[in-house]
């Protein structure tokens, strides 16, 4: 309680008085000449999840009552409800079902997502399956105009991997391995690619999203880097004597994580054969001024 001033108030003084308190009471009566009251903080629902937190208002409304020598105020918060977006869920198909004929050896296992809303979760599906299953359709096709039931060979085979990057209400980045053998060959090959979409709308992002426009070459120089550096343990030379540098086109399987940008690129790429596969990851410390803060990478950039 905070006193106006220690000497007695004079007449006029507490006419003022009187005449606040009046104002007072007529401002906190309803429509209806009742007294007013505060209305309860609403609550919005999400079908989804939200969560409540108090917030205190930068000039919080106060209720202010006056006496002849004092005054009394008291400050009201307000609820805020916040809905949270949804975050992709990802679990695995297993299929094990092989080709009679041609005889094809397949071992499958591919993402499928949940937990988002309805139509931006069909369609996240839909574009994974757009993806996965036409590859497996087209080497089934392949294999069968070059199977030749007369030579006894053992059969082709097919296996197919992901591994998840960035899952997150605003970007869902997944990377595939695909190895293929087909009959009669020396040794199975190894493809890597990718795709990254927003959860919200199940769109797919191309890597021109992810960053500002014009810098994919300085992205394509880091990566050149990473891969002198961690496949080559430092010897530029040897990759030299393989690829002269590595193109914008060749970052085609790209994903976003948690900590970089990550290139996948297959057997054969960037080395011999007995290399493999290889992938780098670009932390985003070094890729300031090249992914775009605003894009869909942008909430991962620490």
């Amino acid at each position: 309680m905070r006193l106006f001033g220690e000497r007695p108030l004079t007449r006029p003084t507490v006419r003022v008085g009187i005449t606040l308190m009046l104002v007072v009471a007529m401002a906190a009566c309803g429509d209806d000449g009742g007294l007013g009251t505060i209305p309860e903080a609403s609550t919005v629902s999400s079908a989804v999840a939200t969560t409540t937190e108090p917030t205190t208002p930068s000039v919080a409304p106060t209720t202010t009552t006056s006496t002849a020598g004092s005054t009394t105020s008291s400050t009201s918060l307000t609820t805020t409800t916040v809905a949270l977006l949804p975050t992709p869920v990802i679990d695995a198909i297993v299929d094990g079902t092989d080709v009679v004929l041609p005889p094809i050896d397949i071992e499958s296992r591919r993402p499928v997502v949940s937990g988002l809303v309805a139509a931006a979760q069909a369609a996240v599906n839909q574009a994974i399956s757009d993806l996965v299953e036409p590859r497996l359709n087209q080497f089934i096709a392949d294999v069968s105009t070059v199977h030749d039931p007369a030579l006894s060979l053992p059969g082709s085979s097919y296996w197919l991997d992901f591994q998840v990057g960035a899952a997150t209400p605003a970007v869902l980045s997944i990377m595939f391995s695909e190895s293929v053998y087909y009959e009669g060959a020396a040794h199975p090959t190894t493809q890597l690619f990718s795709i990254t979409l927003d959860p919200l709308t199940g769109t797919v992002f191309a890597l021109s999203d992810v960053l500002i426009t014009g810098t994919i070459g300085a992205l394509a120089l880091a990566v050149e880097q990473h891969v002198i550096d961690e496949v080559y343990g430092g010897d530029s030379a040897a990759l030299a004597s393989w690829i002269s540098g590595i193109p914008p086109e060749l970052l085609y399987a790209w994903a976003v994580t948690a900590t970089g940008v990550q290139i996948g690129f297959s057997q054969y790429d960037v080395g011999p054969s007995a290399l493999g596969p290889q992938t780098v990851v670009v932390p985003y410390g070094e890729l300031a001024g090249v992914v775009d803060p605003a894009g869909p990478a942008g909430g991962l950039i620490p």
